[in-house]
């Protein structure tokens, strides 16, 4: 962001910050499904910020930051993945994915689970997600 003279929102660092304390130290008070619930459907979202980025760049005729945008949407794959694997079998799983659009049928990205790493073309997913159409 630096290098784009984009400053950095110290109002979103601390409110990022503050809503993550408040959901670690639910933790133990509501148990686990839920904040590995919801931290597996904010990891789902996640993904596509990074290849929405990456359409962004390429719309400029920026390219240079390819490799670690794709590394990073895909390492929150990866958490997605980790988060949806602790709760598949907890039995409150099915009511909250049909509440909530998100588990083990469905996802907030493209990336599909078993090929995300293999030949993945960036400019090939997240062309229709819903927070930033790149097009």
């Amino acid at each position: 962001m630096n290098q784009y003279g984009i400053p950095v929102s110290k109002w979103l660092e601390f409110k990022f910050h503050i809503i993550g304390r408040l959901i670690s130290m639910s933790c133990y008070v509501i148990g686990r499904f839920m904040p590995y619930f919801f931290a597996g459907k904010l990891e789902s979202g996640n993904v596509c910020e990074y290849f929405v980025m990456i359409h962004k760049f390429h719309a400029l005729g920026i390219t240079e930051h390819d490799a670690i945008l794709q590394e990073m949407g895909i390492k929150e794959k990866e958490h997605e993945i980790y988060f949806l694997n602790i709760i598949r079998d907890e039995k409150w799983l099915p009511w909250f994915e049909r509440v909530f659009n998100w588990g083990t049928t469905q996802s907030l990205n493209d990336l599909p689970e078993s090929e995300f790493e293999q030949d993945l073309q960036p400019d090939q997913v997240c062309r229709s997600f819903k927070r930033g159409k790149s097009e």
